[in-house]
């Protein structure tokens, strides 16, 4: 697959020149990192940029990107991080033709999102252990009138998120904003060599790998979202109770 899909947003490859990656908080990059190496790998010509808002409330200051702009700066070559207070310059500036989030649910108003776009401007959400599929049950199925492609993680989770709905969306307008791409973050994965792996941890050659990992279930929320919350989990999980 191509973990970067410009047709996917409606993106010519010829128009394109800057793609603006909206950083609020530092964890962010993870998904950042292997979606801009494609990027500059695939599409040389273009530029990359990583926004962050200033001022932005974004949860926990420790995870906030404007508490250590050195250290994003420092993780990536030939892109620009800029902090700014608004979005207006630097779109204007770097004549940005894409915005890429995390999840559906950004620090961005909805007027400031529809104003953006006005403008021809693409939104492209990167889905994340299953926020997407989260928020589009917590905000119903309009919240995709604001975005240009909401990416998942396979089919699978597609159907997931038509189950839970419940016969309450519509199946084709999902199937059209909702592009199930694979993680970004495990892209680097292909690259690792097995045999190199098993030796190391000493892993017999004639035996199975399992791997298990778990996202967090934001036990801090009210119980009514709560549920919401676990139900495409516990669909997408055989052992979830």
């Amino acid at each position: 697959r191509n973990p970067f899909n410009l047709e996917s947003c409606g993106i010519e490859n010829r128009e394109m020149k800057t793609i603006l990656y909206y950083c609020p908080r530092f964890n962010f990059l993870k998904l950042y990192g292997p979606v801009i190496a494609a990027q500059q790998r695939l599409f040389p010509e273009t530029k990359a940029v990583i926004f962050i808002h200033k001022g932005v409330d974004t949860k926990r200051h420790v995870i906030a990107s404007q508490e250590n702009m050195q250290g994003v700066q420092a993780m990536f070559d030939n892109v620009d991080v800029i902090e700014s207070e608004t979005i207006d310059e630097v779109v204007q500036t770097h004549d940005v033709q894409a915005i890429v989030t995390v999840g559906i649910k950004i620090f961005l108003t909805k007027e400031k999102v529809r104003q953006l776009r006005s403008r021809g401007i693409k939104f492209c959400a990167l889905g994340h252990v299953g926020d997407e599929i989260i928020h589009i049950l917590m905000l119903g199925e309009d919240v995709l009138d604001e975005w240009d492609v909401v990416t998942t993680l396979s089919e699978y989770w597609i159907e997931v998120l038509l189950k839970s709905g419940k016969g309450n969306f519509n199946e084709r307008r999902i199937r059209e904003k909702v592009i199930p791409i694979g993680y970004v973050e495990l892209d680097q994965v292909k690259d690792f060599d097995a045999a190199q792996i098993r030796s190391k941890y000493g892993i017999p050659v004639d035996k199975k790998i399992i791997y298990l990992s778990t996202a967090p279930i934001f036990g801090s929320l009210p119980r009514k979202d709560k549920a919401l919350l676990q139900l495409p989990f516990r669909s997408a999980n055989p052992l979830a109770t």
